[in-house]
């Protein structure tokens, strides 16, 4: 028999399933010329794999919750929506608002500079701004301290203004009589109702002008300022 020559017309039998040089295509490299089928095995094996993922899932049987592993999540994680409700509402007052114009004068009593009023009619003006954050308005108060024991009859009259509108729109008023006040003794004199009626919102600009109407046993009064107290959302 020759050295090289011809296979046996059997021999691609032997490699076939059972035979006795039978080859597994599991240990060949490359891929196999006809489509293959999947065994039931495999099949078997991804559909435990996502069984298993599945339990990790929200509301799974074996859920994993992302906030208690580490590293950084391959996913960017889009914000959660920030609820308002989460904010705790703060008490604020704006800064000390001075007095002036009018048909007063400039003044100072100790160390605090002062818009003074000694006759009956005179005025005094003031105005401020809703900051950010405002919600809801809470006190205004006018520091006063006077010039001899005694009493006084006032009106303060408010007014509320935003971008585009006509003045005179929005308008409100306070005023009592007989308000006692003891010499350079400071009073903190409530004239919240001067704003109750006011409709206000971030932005709006706000007016107020104090009238002394009468001068009773007082020779004259002395505006420290007005204190604006309200509740902001910051």
């Amino acid at each position: 028999m020759p050295r090289y020559g011809a296979f046996p017309a059997d021999h691609a039998v032997k490699h076939e399933d059972t035979k006795v040089d039978e080859v597994n295509v599991g240990g060949l490299s490359g891929l196999l010329a006809d489509d293959q089928h999947v065994v039931d095995a495999e099949v078997l094996a991804v559909a435990a794999a996502l069984v298993h993922a599945g339990r990790h899932e929200n509301t799974g049987a074996d859920e994993i919750n992302v906030g208690g592993l580490s590293g950084v999540l391959t996913d960017p994680q889009p914000p959660a929506e920030h609820a308002h409700t989460t904010h705790t509402n703060r008490a604020r007052t704006l800064p000390l608002i001075p007095f002036g114009a009018g048909t007063g004068t400039e003044s100072w009593e100790g160390l605090f500079r002062v818009w003074m009023l000694n006759n009956a009619t005179e005025t005094a003006f003031a105005t401020f701004q809703i900051p950010v954050g405002w919600l809801n308005f809470g006190t205004a108060i006018i520091g006063i301290l006077v010039n001899t024991t005694g009493t006084f009859d006032w009106t303060v009259d408010a007014e509320q203004l935003d971008a585009g509108e006509a003045t005179g729109t929005d308008t409100d008023q306070g005023t009592a009589n007989g308000q006692a006040a003891t010499d350079v003794t400071l009073l903190e004199l409530d004239v919240s109702a001067a704003l109750d009626g006011l409709t206000l919102a971030v932005g709006d600009w706000v007016g107020i002008r104090f009238t002394l109407d009468v001068l009773t046993t007082t020779i004259a009064i002395r505006l420290v300022g007005l204190s604006i107290a309200y509740e902001s959302d910051q």
